[in-house]
């Protein structure tokens, strides 16, 4: 069956030549002496029990990076090309694993943690304060649509295209 799929994608050009898997051509040349078919009983053997509850696999450091992103906005891009580049939920991870083993007082670690990234020039911005700054430039961009002509420079400044304006405020 896999035989007959990579043979059609190569057909296709959906597989390209060079692509190819390298058991394609040792399959062409020795082919199996009889034919293989997927039984019932095979099938059976290879399928999941769904009964069964899975189990969860928690690490330690999964509680903090759980903490890390429900308190922090994570504003620096990864970079998935470089496998060097660390993301800031890995520095903060680290920065806390490093900070445990030197016998910090367990109540104040995460502070320490956040405090000394912050010293190492880390943006650590909360959900809070960007849901702040997003309110303050909405309440600055009305406050910016309300004003008129006049209110900035008073009744003695008219020019033909602001006296337009303000007859069109005016009548609404």
């Amino acid at each position: 069956m896999i035989y007959l799929r990579v043979c059609g994608l190569l057909r296709s050009g959906a597989l390209k030549e060079e692509d190819k898997p390298l058991w394609l051509d040792i399959y062409k040349v020795f082919p199996p002496k009889t034919k293989p078919q997927l039984s019932q009983e095979t099938y059976q053997s290879n399928v999941v029990e769904i009964d069964k509850p899975l189990t969860q696999i928690l690490y330690p450091e999964d509680m903090l990076r759980a903490h890390f992103n429900q308190t922090y906005a994570s504003v620096e891009p990864i970079d998935m090309t470089d496998s060097s580049s660390v993301s800031q939920s890995q520095r903060f991870i680290q920065k806390y694993m490093d900070l445990r083993k030197t016998k910090v007082d367990r109540s104040s670690l995460l502070d320490k943690t956040v405090s000394a990234l912050r010293m190492e020039g880390m943006n650590l911005t909360t959900h809070k304060e960007i849901s702040q700054e997003s309110k303050a430039r909405k309440l600055k961009h009305e406050t910016r649509e309300k004003l008129k002509v006049t209110d900035v420079f008073g009744e003695t400044y008219k020019s033909e295209e602001d006296s337009i304006l303000i007859d069109n405020d005016e009548k609404t």
